[in-house]
Parts: structure tokens; sequence; C-alpha cells
């Protein structure tokens, strides 16, 4: 029985082999056993390979590598990977907002976060009449004692002009995660920080 590398035999094919249809088929193909269906290779299988290749080992440790066989292998290999990994194309992906469009959403998000903070029980980092100016500019607050700190505390020290920041929709998530874990510590004994720091997240 010849076995040329035309197509790959099943795993229960295989495994009904005699001995020498098997030494055949593994020194037709470089000593190597590729089958449709590896996930359905019986451990009887797999066990007479091993016997083969530990009765080898004593009869020839070494022998010479056909390295265009080799590279032929890892080529097929590779195409058949590049193959299951194609995926259909999905949509588009939509374009990425504009400075403008960005700032524009998170002065809405400031807007909005304003008075929601005030409902959910926090304290605005500075009065409602100075949102605009202060989210547009807030490197002017730098020098005004009142709001340097804040503007300091959520912008950090590096103010770039073309990045603007809103500051009460990051002082009502702070604020949101603060009132979580006074609940989780007012309803139950915390032991530990991380405890205490997972389940506000």
């Amino acid at each position: 029985m010849s076995m040329a590398l035309v197509a790959k035999p099943l795993a229960c094919e295989v495994a009904a082999y005699s001995e020498e249809e098997l030494d055949e088929l593994l020194e037709a193909n470089g000593r190597i056993i590729s089958v449709r269906d590896p996930e359905n290779i019986a451990p009887a299988l797999i066990q007479r390979l091993r016997d083969k290749v530990r009765s080898s080992r004593g009869v020839n440790r070494s022998r010479a590598v056909d390295l265009c066989q080799v590279a032929a292998r890892l080529q097929d290999l590779s195409d058949n990977v590049e193959q299951s990994t194609q995926r259909q194309p999905g949509p588009p992906t939509p374009p990425l907002p504009t400075q403008q469009e960005q700032d524009l959403e998170d002065l809405l998000a400031e807007i909005e976060a304003y008075p929601a903070l005030v409902e959910a029980g926090g304290r605005p980092p500075y009065p409602f009449h100075l949102l605009d100016k202060i989210f547009h500019h807030p490197e002017q607050y730098l020098e005004d004692p009142q709001y340097h700190d804040i503007v300091l505390f959520w912008r950090g020290r590096v103010l770039h002009e073309e990045e603007k920041t809103p500051l009460c929709a990051c002082q009502l998530l702070r604020w949101n995660r603060f009132r979580r874990l006074q609940h989780i510590i007012r309803e139950r004994s915390v032991r530990s920080e991380w405890t205490l720091i997972s389940a506000a997240d």
C-alpha cells in the first residue's frame, strides 16, 4: 500500500494500519503523521507511535533532515493557520471624532455631571457660572488661590491647551465610588483594604 502525501487519512484509518503500513506511512511523511481529525486520535494509537519512536531510537539515533521538506511542511501549516483564522470583514470602523467633537462631548458630559453631582450629595469644584471658562481654559485658574489646587488635582501638573478635562464628571465618578465604599463599610465588616477596593469596583 503506497502512502503518498495525497490526502490526510482519518485517525481511525491510521489506527487500523498494520505495523508495516504504519512504518510505511511514517517513512513517507518524514516520521510525522497528520490526520484530518486530530481530535479523534485514540490513546492506543498514540501509545503505538510512542513505542515506535522508542524502539527506533536504539536503532537509528540520528538521520539527515531534508530542509526543503521541513520548509514545505511549515509553509503548509502556515497556510492552514492563515485560512482558518481569516474572518469575514466586519462593518468599517467609524472615524475617530475630531478634537472639537470630543471637546463638545466632554463639555456636554460636564454640563450633565454638574447637577448630577449636586443631586448625589457631592460638592462641585466650582460654581456653575464658571463651568465653560474652567472647562476651556483651566490654566487661567492656576493663579486663583481658590481654584489652583482643584485644577492641579484634576488636570495634573501638565496642562495642555488642547486637552479638556470634565472636572465635575471626574469628581462625580469619584464621589459615586466613595459612596459605594461607604455603603460597603456600613453594611459589612471589611477586614482588608483589597476586599474593600474590589467590592467597590
